[in-house]
């Protein structure tokens, strides 16, 4: 990386200038290499070891190059109105030669309404801003040969029609690939009241326009997916912080933090072939008027107690899994089954102060509404033993004989039908104990020690989750499913010096 930047500032009686222009060059390169063999007779054996049939080696780069001119003015007067802008062009090697050019700026405005005269006998604030701001960015994170036509080199011998070391196209080239852009609209006000308390409020509204997607291919062309512009989508939503020293005397403090956060989220436009839909085999399809993180799939509706068959109920119809499996496998029958972005989250932070030296910081965080799709490899998918134990709701849930009311069908050596049906569907909203420390600084001011500062600390983290959705007793619910290795709860404690 390589900049270079120009600044100049100049205060004139009630108003301020500041003024940045700049140029930056980037290039990012990334090399791996690998080699590799197999065919190695057993070293036990009688027979001396051969050497490799098969060996592999490979070497690769990879790189990228950009450089950007940007540029921004900031003005303020009588320290009450603030005033920004900003102006930039961003040009990347990773898109097409017709396109690799983004222009970026935008604007924003804040006022200091503590400030003015008619606010000045409201004793209670001590300072009030509102401000708002417009602009647009683009995105470049996305690989270094997006835009160009890909190949894969095959030499294991060909493919049972063509023999000896080829190169398959794997990715169409696409000059016209181009910059993603963001434009970004944020709202805010920031309070801080005589009575130790401060409220931060954000409203954001971010349109992604021209996002890139991979989309199936003509076949006759000899590519199977090409990469466009061809998607837009929508984020909005609120964020509110608030802050305030609960109690604050000599020998006792307590500091808190809470926020909360709601955010939407909607695909506005998709274009190229398969529209409707994108990379959906994992119930993640992405279609116009929803959100991205819908899940999509079939309504579990239970196991029939005379066969142990799987019902779903499709177009409203009970309907047992044979015949969805075999009339009812388009996309079209799908239905938005969950979400997994949550309705809202946040934290709730607090330290307290014991006597000046002894600190007690507690960390929360919360989320709210959020489904997940476990893998059905936990629950009835009864032949995948080799990496993990079976989950006990395998067996106490599932049909045995006629008559059973279950959840799972019987535990056979079969393939489950579906993996994004509700059955698989879990409730993760929670509240989680991230971490807690217990510092003591110990006083060393006043003694012989060389030392600035001395502190004894004792942390652990990942200590407790409460979910909402509780599994019955002896049963295994979200908490276990949630990862295929429990995160680990550590703790630690530690001495840390400044000299």
């Amino acid at each position: 990386n390589w900049n270079a930047r120009l600044s100049y500032k100049k205060v004139l009686g009630e108003h301020a200038f500041d003024l940045l222009a700049g140029v930056e060059a980037r290039k990012n390169m990334v090399s791996y290499g690998y080699a590799r063999g197999k065919g190695f007779s057993d070293p036990a054996a009688i027979m001396p070891i051969e050497t490799a049939q098969f060996q592999d080696y490979e070497d690769d780069t990879s790189e990228s190059t950009g450089r950007s001119f940007f540029s921004q003015t900031n003005y303020d007067f009588k320290k009450k109105y603030f005033f920004l802008a900003n102006f930039r062009i961003d040009q990347s090697s990773v898109f097409g030669s017709d396109n690799n050019t983004s222009f970026n700026g935008g604007f924003g405005a804040s006022w200091v309404l503590s400030n003015e005269e008619f606010l000045s006998n409201v004793r209670f604030l001590e300072f009030f801003r509102m401000r708002v701001s417009y602009g647009t960015s683009g995105n470049s994170r996305i690989g270094s040969y997006r835009a160009l036509g890909l190949y894969t080199f095959d030499d294991t011998g060909g493919d049972g029609y063509n023999q000896g070391n080829m190169a398959k196209p794997s990715t169409a080239p696409n000059p016209y690939l181009g910059w993603e852009r963001n434009y970004k609209f944020n709202a805010g006000l920031d309070i801080t009241t005589t009575f130790r308390l401060s409220l931060t409020v954000e409203v954001f509204n971010d349109f992604i326009n021209d996002m890139i997607v991979s989309r199936e291919g003509i076949y006759e062309t000899g590519y199977s997916t090409v990469q466009i512009n061809g998607a837009d989508m929508y984020n909005r939503g609120i964020e509110v912080g608030l802050r305030g020293s609960i109690v604050s005397r000599a020998n006792f403090k307590w500091n808190s933090q809470f926020n909360i956060s709601f955010i939407e989220n909607k695909v506005t436009r998709l274009v190229g072939l398969g529209s409707a839909y994108s990379g959906a085999e994992n119930a993640r399809s992405q279609k116009v008027g929803y959100s991205t993180s819908i899940i999509w799939g079939y309504e579990f509706a239970g196991i029939d107690p005379a066969t142990g068959r799987e019902l779903y109920l499709v177009n409203d119809d009970l309907v047992d899994g044979v015949t969805v499996r075999n009339n009812y496998r388009d996309k079209e029958f799908w239905k938005p089954i969950g979400h997994s972005q949550p309705d809202f989250y946040g934290g709730f932070n607090n330290r307290f102060t014991f006597l000046k030296d002894i600190t007690l910081a507690i960390n929360i965080s919360y989320t709210y509404g959020a489904d997940k799709l476990v893998q059905r490899e936990f629950l009835d998918h009864y032949r995948v033993i080799s990496s993990r134990n079976l989950s006990v709701n395998a067996y106490l849930d599932s049909w045995k004989q006629p008559g059973d009311i279950a959840l799972y069908p019987a535990p056979v050596n079969n393939q489950p039908l579906f993996s994004n049906t509700t059955k698989y569907l879990y409730n993760t909203s929670r509240i989680k104990l991230n971490s807690i420390n217990l510092t003591y600084r110990i006083p060393v001011k006043d003694t012989r020690i060389a030392l600035d500062q001395l502190r004894v600390y004792l942390n652990g983290s990942n200590l407790f989750y409460w979910y909402l959705d509780q599994p019955e007793e002896g049963r295994n619910g979200v908490a276990e499913m949630t990862k295929i290795y429990p995160e680990m709860r550590t703790f630690s404690i530690g001495i840390n010096a400044n000299f």
